[in-house]
């Protein structure tokens, strides 16, 4: 179960740094007139921003330990999933945004 939420992590990751590569061509190039982001430069980027806003509250811990360790691994990939589609939203809201720029 724990592999499935590293799984979607690394997935999350990668598309982490699709979208912000895509917002950046849609918002940042043409008003500040920079280059495009290659892949791995936003990939970059997106490993950065995690590791400089990485927090985890105190109830987040209480629960994973008072949880037995199957109840765990369903929070840890629920907690995945949300994540990843808090980036899908981001593209959709970005997508529908970019056509007013």
């Amino acid at each position: 179960m724990q592999a499935v939420a590293t799984i979607i992590n690394f997935i999350s990751s990668l598309l982490s740094a699709m979208v912000f590569q895509k917002l950046w061509q849609w918002f940042i190039i043409p008003w500040v007139k920079v280059p495009s982001l290659p892949f791995v430069i936003a990939f970059g980027i997106i490993m950065i921003i995690r590791f400089l806003t990485y927090q985890v509250s105190g109830s987040d811990v209480a629960l994973m330990m008072n949880c037995e360790k199957q109840e765990s691994n369903k929070i840890l990939i629920f907690a995945s999933l949300l994540h990843l589609m808090i980036i899908i939203s981001a593209f959709i809201t970005g997508w529908i945004f970019h056509f007013f720029v």
